[in-house]
């Protein structure tokens, strides 16, 4: 409704207010960083921490709205995040039959073996670095990665989930002693 209102208007307050809601959901743990598409909604106020089940009729939504921004726009990371949404709903939701899923559930167990919805999505740093190399203290850097150990229960806060640090690209770069761009290409690699 909002950027349907700013296209008819030109008020730039109502593009503003869309195109940073969506910014931030990219970045935030609504977003699936690793595995693409978006899952149900946060249940936190910074949107870090999401209900871990996948709907189609939210992706099919996220991809209509970023598709109508990027229209607007040409922001690479909405033509990335259309690309890769799509690729999810194409793989993970169609059935060999052609016809798609509602969703994917997200019950699961921990380690320790309490039930833990979305358990499979935490990441593990030190799994993380082992799997990333060199490119690993970076991937870190720029997501915000609490060991999911730390969960118990259905209370584990933002442990383990990924979502983009609030460090902008040129720090990191000048954390890492590399470019911008090759900060953003370390972490799209990895």
């Amino acid at each position: 409704m909002l950027w349907r209102t700013h296209i008819r208007t030109g008020d730039k307050a109502f593009a503003d207010a869309v195109t940073s809601t969506l910014s931030h959901m990219l970045n935030g743990g609504f977003h699936d960083h690793v595995g693409g598409g978006f899952f149900r909604y946060a249940v936190d106020g910074l949107w870090r921490v999401p209900h871990f089940e996948k709907m189609l009729d939210v992706n099919a939504g996220m991809v209509r709205l970023m598709t109508e921004v990027w229209r607007e726009t040409k922001t690479k990371a909405l033509q990335t995040s259309v690309r890769v949404t799509v690729d999810f709903m194409l793989s993970e939701l169609r059935r060999p039959d052609g016809a798609f899923v509602g969703s994917l559930d997200a019950d699961s167990l921990n380690a320790a073996g309490h039930e833990l919805e979305g358990a499979f999505y935490l990441q593990d740093e030190k799994e993380i670095m082992g799997l990333l190399g060199d490119d690993g203290s970076l991937f870190v850097a720029a997501y915000g990665i609490q060991p999911p150990e730390n969960a118990l229960g259905d209370d584990y806060g933002d442990a383990g989930t990924l979502y983009r640090s609030e460090q902008p690209v040129t720090m990191l770069a000048e954390t890492f002693k590399l470019s911008p761009t090759e900060v953003e290409n370390a972490w799209i690699r990895a």
